[in-house]
């Protein structure tokens, strides 16, 4: 009727490695499609990124609460952490910046297009 509660299995640094390779090898290719301004590749390489990270969160997070968790490979985790934070900023900052030049082609007040339209002419 009870059933015991048992901790997650270990996982062995090499599998918590190559874990976090998946997760830096997709971080290159959003940031290579993001320098080339191909919005495909970039939606394409986001969604990689997101995928990879889900299992490294869990696997880090098991070993974490075990204590089984390499001096390296914390240094690693917090480098990638690092890297997506500064993607994510990237990401925001051309947001921002579309969202700014949008708003200058498409005046939200109908009285500002007229009167534009009439400063053409």
């Amino acid at each position: 009727m009870f059933q015991s509660i048992r901790p997650a299995p270990a996982v062995a640094p090499e599998e918590l490695s190559a874990l976090l390779g998946r997760v830096e090898d997709s971080l290159q290719a959003l940031s290579a499609a993001a320098h080339a301004r191909d919005p495909d590749q970039v939606a394409l390489h986001a969604q990689e990124v997101h995928r990879a990270l889900a299992p490294v969160v869990d696997a880090f997070g098991a070993a974490a609460r075990q204590g089984r968790l390499p001096a390296a490979l914390r240094q690693r985790l917090v480098r990638v952490g690092r890297e997506v934070a500064g993607q994510r900023m990237a990401m925001a900052t051309q947001q921002q910046a579309l969202d700014r030049a949008l708003a200058l082609l498409m005046p939200h007040d109908a009285n500002a297009t007229a009167n534009a339209a009439y400063r053409v002419f």
